[in-house]
């Protein structure tokens, strides 16, 4: 019986951690605007889409009819939403490190977007530019860092 109250009280103290985290979190600045945001997964069927162009078409009216809906602000796409832990797993450095004999580089999640994903999310660009239509897979590489990462990698510059 002591265990069992040890382990109830145990629990209990971690429910309640983590509903006051939660509720942290909800107030923090996470560099996005989730109000009026609407975030949904779409999966396409391989047997009715075969091809890229195919999948490519079928994102492009579905995005022009999300463009059209009453209210719409902006409308924007990504393979994952910023803080959810999913992500493509990279590492990446840059000269600055190398030079300064920092051989290891910084762990970061990928993602691929569209042009409209920060707009979307409220989130604004500090330096440089987002992505736009002109943003190509058989184009020149392309790629919006955090202000952290930027940090990280080169510096103050």
């Amino acid at each position: 019986m002591v265990i069992e109250l040890a382990l109830t009280l145990t629990l209990l103290v971690a429910a309640g951690l983590t509903v006051r985290t939660v509720q942290h979190l909800q107030g923090e600045d996470l560099g996005f605007d989730r109000s009026g945001a609407l975030t949904f997964r779409v999966s396409v069927a391989s047997a009715r889409y075969p091809s890229g162009e195919d999948t490519h078409a079928f994102y492009t009216r579905l995005r022009k009819a999300l463009e059209e809906l009453p209210g719409t602000v902006a409308v924007g796409a990504g393979t994952d939403l910023p803080v959810s832990g999913e992500g493509a797993v990279a590492t990446v450095t840059s000269e600055e490190r190398l030079r300064s004999g920092v051989e290891e580089g910084v762990t970061v999640l990928q993602r691929r977007a569209t042009e409209g994903f920060f707009r979307a999310l409220g989130t604004r660009v500090i330096a440089g530019r987002g992505f736009d239509r002109t943003d190509r897979r058989d184009g020149p590489p392309v790629a919006v860092v955090s202000e952290s990462l930027a940090q990280e990698l080169f510096g103050e510059e």
